[in-house]
C-alpha cells in the first residue's frame, strides 16, 4: 500500500487553533482536493491543543498521522514592510517575523507559539509563512500612505491591509469560475467577525479599507475600524486608561458589540433588531459603513464591474446581502431577490445573485485553508524539483 503524505495549515488564535489537512498532490491545483478542518481551544496552552487536533483529526482520516506530514503552511497576519509572498520559515524569516510581531500583538504571540510547538515535534518538517499582508505588499504608492510625519515611515508605519489569504482565493476562484474578470475592477467584500473590503483592479489589488492594524477600516464584531484618534487622548484624561486599555477597547469591547450592549454576532443582533433598537442602530451602522467603502473604493479605481460578497455574514446572511445592495444602483448593482434568499455559497453552482441584465454581484465562500495548502505545496514542489535538477546534474 502506498503511503500518502499530508500537508498542514494553521491558523492559530489567541484562544484556539484551527487546523486543517490535505493530502500532498505534485499538481498544485487542488481544487478539487478534500480538505478536514477542526477547531479546537487553547487556554494558552498550544502542545495540548496541538495533540487535540491530531487525534479528532485521525478521527476524520485513519491514515493521518503526524510523522506523514510532508510540510506546515501558517497563516501569519503581519508580514511587516519585506514578506510578499509565502516563504518558508528559515531564521531570517523567523527574526522578521518576530520582528514585526509588535505591530500584531493579537494574533502574532500565537502564531509564534505553535510554530515552535511543531518545530520541536517536528524538527526535520518545513514549515511555511503564508502572510496575510503579502497581497496588498506592492499596492500603488498612494494607497500605502498614512498621514504622520515621514520619519515614522522608517520604522515601519504604511498602510498595510489584511485578509490577503482570503482575498487571493476569491480572486483566483471568480477568475476561474469567470475569466473575464482577470481584467475587471472588482470591489472584493470579506464580511465576518473582522471585515473588510478591498479593490482589485486587472487582477492587481489597489487599495482596501484596512490599514496599519487589523482594527482599523469598517465597523467589525468587536473592533472599531477606523476611530478618530483624539479619542484615546479624551479617554485617557476623563478616565485614565493606558495604552492597554486602549488595546483591550477597540479591539475586544467595541463594533457591533460596542454599539448594541448584546453581542458581537450578526445573526443575534438581526433576530433581535425589531426589539432592540440597540442592536437595530449597530446593524444600521455596518451596512452604511460597507456601502460607503464601497463607493469610495470604486472611486479609487475610477469605476466598479463587479461585486463579490464573501465571509461569513456575506455569504450566509440574505437580508444583509441585499440591505448593502440597496443603495448600490448608483453603480450598476441590483440584486436578484429570489435568487439572493434561496442562495447557498457552498452548494450553488452559479455565484451569482443579480440579474443579468446588470453588473454582475457574485457571492463566494472564501477558503483560507485551501489557499495555504496551495502555496504549501507549490513550495514543495519547486523544492523537490530543485533538489532533482541538482541530483541530475551531479549524477
Amino acid at each position: 500500500m502506498i503511503e500518502t503524505d499530508y500537508i498542514l495549515s494553521i491558523n492559530a488564535g489567541s484562544s484556539s487553533l484551527k487546523v486543517s489537512v490535505a493530502p500532498f498532490i505534485t499538481d498544485t491545483d487542488n481544487s478539487d482536493t478534500e480538505l478536514h478542518s477542526v477547531t479546537v481551544p487553547t487556554s494558552g496552552n498550544y502542545t495540548e491543543a496541538l495533540a487535540q487536533a491530531v487525534s479528532q483529526l485521525s478521527l476524520q482520516i485513519p491514515t493521518f498521522s503526524l510523522h506523514k506530514v510532508k510540510g506546515i503552511g501558517h497563516r501569519i497576519v503581519h508580514g511587516g514592510t519585506q514578506q510578499q509572498t509565502a516563504h518558508i520559515i528559515d531564521e531570517e524569516i523567523m527574526a522578521d517575523m518576530q520582528r514585526f510581531a509588535r505591530f500584531d500583538p493579537e494574533h502574532a504571540p500565537a502564531a509564534l507559539s505553535i510554530i515552535a510547538v511543531l518545530k520541536e515535534r517536528l524538527p526535520d518538517t518545513p514549515q511555511f509563512a503564508c502572510f496575510d499582508t503579502a497581497f496588498f505588499h506592492d499596492i500603488p504608492r498612494v494607497a500605502q500612505l498614512t498621514t504622520l510625519p515621514r520619519r515614522y515611515e522608517a520604522k515601519g508605519l504604511r498602510r498595510y491591509g489584511f485578509h490577503g489569504i482570503s482575498y487571493d482565493y476569491l480572486l483566483k476562484d471568480i477568475i476561474r469560475r469567470y475569466p473575464e474578470a482577470s481584467q475587471e475592477k472588482i470591489i472584493f467584500a470579506h464580511l465576518g467577525g473582522g471585515a473588510s473590503l478591498a479593490a482589485v483592479e486587472n487582477g492587481k489589488p489597489v487599495d482596501m479599507t484596512m490599514g496599519f492594524s487589523p482594527t482599523s477600516g469598517i465597523v467589525m464584531s468587536s473592533r472599531t475600524g477606523n476611530v478618530d484618534p483624539s479619542i484615546f487622548g479624551f479617554l485617557s484624561e476623563l478616565e485614565g486608561i493606558s495604552s492597554d486599555d486602549w488595546t483591550r477597547i477597540t479591539n475586544h469591547e467595541s463594533g457591533l458589540l460596542g454599539i448594541s450592549e448584546l453581542s458581537s454576532d450578526m445573526y443575534t443582533l438581526v433576530v433581535n433588531e425589531d426589539s432592540n433598537p440597540l442592536a437595530k442602530e449597530a446593524i444600521d451602522l455596518f451596512v452604511y459603513q460597507v456601502q460607503k467603502a464601497i463607493g469610495e473604493l470604486s472611486a479609487a479605481m475610477g469605476g466598479v464591474d463587479r461585486l463579490v460578497l464573501s465571509g461569513g455574514i456575506g455569504e450566509k446572511s440574505a437580508i444583509l446581502r441585499s440591505r448593502i445592495v440597496t443603495k448600490l444602483g448608483y453603480l450598476g448593482f441590483y440584486i436578484d431577490e429570489a435568487v439572493n434568499q434561496s442562495f447557498n455559497a457552498e452548494h450553488y453552482p452559479e455565484s451569482r445573485i443579480s440579474d443579468w441584465s446588470n453588473k454582475p454581484i457574485n457571492v463566494v465562500a472564501t477558503d483560507e485553508n485551501a489557499i495555504i495548502i496551495t502555496h504549501v505545496q507549490t513550495l514543495l514542489n519547486q523544492s523537490e524539483g530543485q533538489t532533482g535538477s541538482e541530483e541530475h546534474r551531479e549524477g
